[in-house]
């Protein structure tokens, strides 16, 4: 395997950096954006009590540090304002929360738009060496010409395998964070209700 990397060529390097950065960008992402983490079944049990009061509530956000948190903790911290302005902070502390589970995704895509980039730039350097086998030694041997041929290949591949993953998991990854978001929209519409009360 390593041999296959190293006859890849230097444009090897950049696109193994990818694939690690790519892995660690999935794993992180798949561990943060889990549903039971984001929008707890506890805190969300508690949200549509209607019948507890919103001290309570407030108190039991003091101890949690979830995203969904965050954001109910942000509208009951204002609870003396108007609801049209505890609307505009929910909105605005939505939008934060969107950031934070956004976070990482532009990465996955630029790695997705670039590997297979890297990869052909991999298949114009094996050409070269190619033709240039072909300027010294002519087009008959192919075992000359078997090296330049190979880290093309090799370097195509690459950039694939890193690409296809990449491209998946942020496809994934945004429609997960579109469907928790509109969760939490539905979660600090009820909490506006209660306050509105």
């Amino acid at each position: 395997m390593i041999q296959l990397l190293f006859r890849g060529g230097y444009t090897m390097i950049p696109i193994l950096l990818c694939s690690v950065v790519s892995l660690a960008v999935i794993i992180e992402r798949a561990f943060s954006l889990r549903a039971a983490r984001v929008l707890p079944p506890p805190l969300l049990k508690e949200l549509e009590e209607s019948g507890r009061p919103l001290d309570e509530l407030a108190s039991r956000l003091q101890g949690e540090r979830g995203i969904l948190a965050g954001v109910l903790a942000a509208g009951l911290e204002n609870r003396g304002i108007s609801p049209e302005q505890n609307r505009e902070i929910l909105q605005a502390a939505e939008k934060a929360a969107a950031s934070r589970m956004e976070r990482g995704l532009t990465l996955l895509e630029i790695v997705a738009v670039i590997s297979p980039l890297l990869g052909l730039l991999g298949t114009v350097i094996g050409m070269v060496q190619v033709f240039e086998v072909i300027s010294q030694v002519g087009a008959g041997h192919a075992q000359a010409l078997s090296r330049g041929i190979s880290q093309a290949l090799i370097s195509t591949i690459a950039g694939l395998v890193v690409a296809i993953p990449a491209l998946i998991a942020h496809s994934v990854y945004s429609r997960k964070v579109d469907s928790l978001l509109l969760r939490i929209e539905q979660a600090t519409a009820r909490l506006l209700l209660r306050l509105s009360r």
